[in-house]
């Protein structure tokens, strides 16, 4: 069939795990060999950690640490039929697998643990020096209360020896291919892409969560009682008390992007022009500042939603027009009216999901109550830790209206949709999307050749880069505390007990929630001069 073309092809990849140069190995983690709840005695030595191991030390285990594919298969086709066999309406199509490599970032924290990298984090009020961390004699940097006979709890990387996989991503395509006006041509597409075998980010590679509740019940080690809100060992409450985190990465995300998309593009003749509308959905799995955080370290399909960098609506013009020589006869007529060209470009993008991009998934609740002893007030924070029983989950608002709507000038959140939820209770994972200010922008140059001689000739140019000046409003560093939530009371309540005052715990900022006056945008303007000879 003349009218079809079709493309078929495949792609074996072979995609070697990274690896160290010296042969050591990557840390693999093996929970099965250590017993929960339970201080092993450790050293600087890699060796005496629980549950990691590493193939200089064993050499069954590979040196990446994971098992190694012969190949990856990537199968792709496409298509393209011309409808009338004239070449003016053409449907095409395609699909195709794509695999791709993790980046060293996956491997590179397990090949630290085997030779041995620690890393710890301590209070901000407490300053260590490095021999400290090895000592039992200097409280509280070396010395830890259940055992006195291990490490300060500390974090490390490994891999999972049985996680052979690398990401990989399914993409697909529609369009419909017209020819339009004046040697014009519009096209409408249905692009789009599904993606899984993605590694977890952040703190879903953690192995060693707290778990909920954890805090309301007595120390797993040593079988005290302690107050949620001051946690004296914190490690004690995870899985495996030596270590803070367990980070290992899993091949367990996934994301996809959906899109429709139109333009309307001449490319011929003195007058050229371009227009494109993208109508879109980015969701995935978060992780990390690329993506969006995550509120739950434990369950994926609660921190699945609207990435960072999604952009529903783009429209995007682009023009340029050339005068050309069309005016012959006197010379100083010709030299005026020829040789101009004005082009330009704009473009409108709807602004980012704010929940998304604020450095949270909950909008950072966070805050404190007060009740009084007497003359003494004591003071009980708002978190997870006192919330949920854990500092490893991020504790959720509760959604009570639609947070787009009754919005005040200059507001683009509604902090009044936004509750508490009971204490021992989570709110909502995923909060409603709304978006913050859009992006606008408009671009305009003019040029003015003239011609001296069939050897020589010169142009002037005048650029303005947001030339129509247009502020645009924003949430930046200046103003981010307008995005966070405060939980608190009412500044003339007094509460003589702790129970009355969590219960009357409420957002106390509803009326400034998610507003900005602040603007952003200048406007450049650029003055050219070339001579040719």
């Amino acid at each position: 069939n003349s009218k079809l073309t079709l493309t078929l092809g495949i792609r074996l990849s072979h995609l070697q795990p990274w690896t160290d140069a010296h042969g050591i190995g990557a840390a693999i983690w093996n929970p099965s060999a250590v017993t929960q709840n339970v201080i092993y005695p450790d050293t600087a030595d890699p060796s005496t950690w629980p549950g990691i191991f590493w193939h200089k030390q064993n050499p069954n285990i590979p040196v990446a640490g994971v098992p190694t594919r012969a190949a990856f298969y990537s199968p792709r086709f496409g298509l393209a039929y011309d409808l009338h066999g004239n070449g003016k309406t053409v449907l095409r199509g395609g699909w195709g697998v794509y695999h791709s490599h993790d980046s060293t970032s996956v491997a590179s924290g397990s090949i630290n643990t085997a030779i041995g990298l620690q890393t710890y984090s301590n209070p901000s009020s407490i300053t260590c020096t490095f021999g400290q961390l090895f000592t039992t004699k200097y409280v509280p940097c070396g010395a830890y209360t259940s055992n006195p006979g291990s490490l300060t709890p500390f974090a490390i990387n490994a891999m999972d020896p049985k996680d052979d996989h690398e990401p990989v991503t399914y993409n697909y395509n529609f369009t419909l291919d017209q020819q339009g006006p004046w040697k014009s041509s519009i096209e409408f597409a249905y692009v789009g892409n599904q993606s899984s075998s993605l590694s977890t980010l952040g703190n879903l590679q953690n192995q060693n969560v707290i778990p909920l509740n954890a805090f309301f019940g007595p120390d797993p080690v040593t079988g005290s009682t302690n107050p949620a809100s001051n946690i004296p060992n914190s490690a004690d409450y995870r899985p495996y008390p030596n270590y803070t985190q367990v980070s290992v990465p899993n091949h367990i995300n996934w994301a996809n992007y959906n899109a429709l998309q139109a333009s309307w593009n001449k490319k011929q003749g003195a007058l050229i022009y371009g227009a494109n509308y993208t109508w879109s959905k980015a969701l995935g799995v978060r992780g990390n500042y690329d993506t969006g955080y995550i509120g739950d370290p434990v369950n994926p399909h609660h921190d699945y939603g609207i990435v960072s960098f999604d952009r529903p609506q783009a429209l995007n013009l682009s023009y340029s027009y050339q005068e050309g020589r069309k005016f012959n006869g006197n010379r100083i007529v010709g030299q005026a009216l020829n040789g101009w060209e004005i082009s330009g470009v704009t473009s409108l993008v709807s602004g980012p999901d704010l929940a998304v991009v604020n450095n949270s998934t909950s909008f950072g609740l966070s805050g404190g109550v007060n009740y009084n002893v007497g003359s003494t007030s004591v003071s009980i924070p708002v978190s997870a830790a006192e919330w949920l029983g854990s500092s490893d989950y991020t504790l959720q608002p509760t959604v009570t209206c639609d947070p787009s709507h009754g919005l005040k000038k200059d507001q683009y959140v509604n902090g009044s949709c936004f509750g508490i939820p009971a204490l021992g209770s989570q709110g909502q994972w995923n909060l409603p999307d709304v978006h913050g200010p859009a992006y606008f922008k408009s671009d305009l140059s003019v040029y003015k050749d003239f011609t001296l001689s069939d050897r020589q000739n010169m142009q002037f140019r005048v650029s303005g880069f947001n030339f129509l000046n247009h502020p645009i409003a924003s949430f930046n560093n200046n103003n981010l505390g307008s995005l966070n939530l405060a939980a608190g009371t009412c500044s003339t309540c007094t509460y003589t007990t702790p129970q009355q005052a969590l219960a009357a715990v409420q957002i106390t900022n509803t009326g400034s929630f998610g507003s900005t006056a602040f603007k952003s945008g200048v406007r450049i303007v650029e003055l050219g001069f070339k001579y040719n000879f």
